[in-house]
């Protein structure tokens, strides 16, 4: 620790060796004191080695200091990236330092600390603490902030914090169900595609409980992502995929994305030359949708218009993409997805004659997937067969 200082101060040092008093006390006067060293400059960045860094750290995230606050928040988001430094970190209370940052006039200090509390959201004792400290009320001021890099953050941290059931009921609670629909909406004015899909990310989180859907679907959240996978990005669409698979369970909510002209662009993204994510993301919604109960009319309205907007011959094709996994013997839980997704709306078309009639086509390739060692590719490969055909 000596020799650690001594670095620190830019001082030589030289393990003391007894060899009398003659031999010591020139050492002592030519290395171990030094009188005069040149002082530091005062918005220099000291940092003690070991357990003292942390608390020196958060200390100075709250300096009056300017540069000594991006200094340290600098060193902070360094040492972030590993785990075993945010436990440290929230065992001296940086939480509440970083959300009196985050409200720093400075944008460079409110971004790097909306960063690091995104960065602690990643952790469970983070997001104990975010939810403790109430940085939720924070972050929902950073969502709307000038800075792009700041609003990013604060979305991030929101998808992070909604992972908990603490979380989800803070950050609904708090309103940003609203704020991360207007996000994406025309009206929201976010001209950035980066925030625009953060923010996406977290509506797909906040949405997987009852009230974070109802929140969202009362905001107009179904229209917009419908609109989002029409003209939003290979990345957009796939969330908005999956935020209307979560946001169409009720029957109800599946007649409010019927009449938003859902299964067109739903459709058109699964014959599209789009990424093998964005197909996963439009075959499940467009399962969510074609799966439930009859209308109050008793009609089925979603299977009828997903079939007369071509989706039979939209979803035979992306059956090859799991025949060629089992033809290769790569067929597991993680490369069944699509397939599963797939034999799922074709399990759905089928309770429609005009679906059973079109879906006789693959019912060869529906044979070969029933007999799949992926149990869920085998489990409703064998259903979708069964349901092809069913004759009354």
């Amino acid at each position: 620790m000596h020799a650690v200082i001594r670095k620190r101060q830019g001082l030589p040092w030289e393990k003391e060796v007894s060899q009398g008093f003659s031999k010591n006390s020139t050492h002592l006067i030519q290395v171990a004191a030094i009188p005069n060293f040149e002082p530091m400059a005062e918005d220099t960045l000291t940092l003690a080695h070991g357990v003292l860094a942390y608390p020196k750290l958060v200390r100075e995230i709250n300096s009056p200091l300017l540069t000594l606050k991006q200094k340290a928040l600098n060193k902070m988001l360094e040492m972030t990236v590993a785990s075993r430094h945010i436990a440290s970190f929230l065992a001296v209370g940086c939480v509440a330092a970083l959300n009196t940052a985050a409200r720093d006039s400075d944008s460079e200090v409110k971004g790097m600390a909306t960063n690091a509390l995104a960065r602690i959201a990643r952790e469970d004792k983070g997001r104990q603490e975010l939810v403790a400290q109430q940085s939720v009320g924070v972050l929902l001021q950073c969502a709307a902030d000038e800075s792009a890099q700041v609003r990013l953050a604060a979305f991030e941290a929101v998808s992070w914090l909604a992972v908990t059931h603490e979380g989800m009921r803070a950050c609904y609670e708090a309103g940003f169900v609203k704020v991360t629909v207007d996000r994406c909406t025309e009206e929201g004015g976010e001209s950035e595609a980066q925030v625009q899909l953060a923010a996406l990310v977290a509506l797909h989180a906040l949405s997987k409980n009852n009230p974070g859907a109802r929140a969202a679907i009362d905001c107009g959240a179904i229209e917009m992502c419908v609109k989002v996978l029409e003209h939003g990005t290979d990345a957009m669409c796939e969330q908005a995929g999956y935020c209307l698979t979560a946001l169409t369970f009720d029957q109800l909510n599946k007649s409010t994305a019927l009449a938003s002209d859902i299964m067109d662009p739903l459709i058109l993204l699964l014959r599209s030359n789009k990424s093998l994510a964005v197909k996963m993301a439009a075959a499940s919604a467009l399962m969510s949708m074609t799966n439930g109960i009859r209308f109050e009319d008793g009609s089925n309205a979603c299977k009828k218009a997903a079939i007369d907007a071509g989706a039979v011959g939209a979803l035979v094709p992306l059956l090859q993409e799991g025949l060629a996994h089992e033809r290769a013997g790569t067929m597991s839980h993680k490369t069944s997805a699509l397939t599963v997704y797939v034999t799922k709306c074709i399990a759905n078309l089928a309770d429609l004659v005009i679906g059973r009639k079109q879906l006789q086509a693959c019912l060869k390739d529906l044979d070969i997937l029933s007999k799949s060692n992926e149990p869920l590719v085998r489990k409703h490969a064998t259903i979708a067969v069964e349901r092809v055909k069913w004759q009354p």
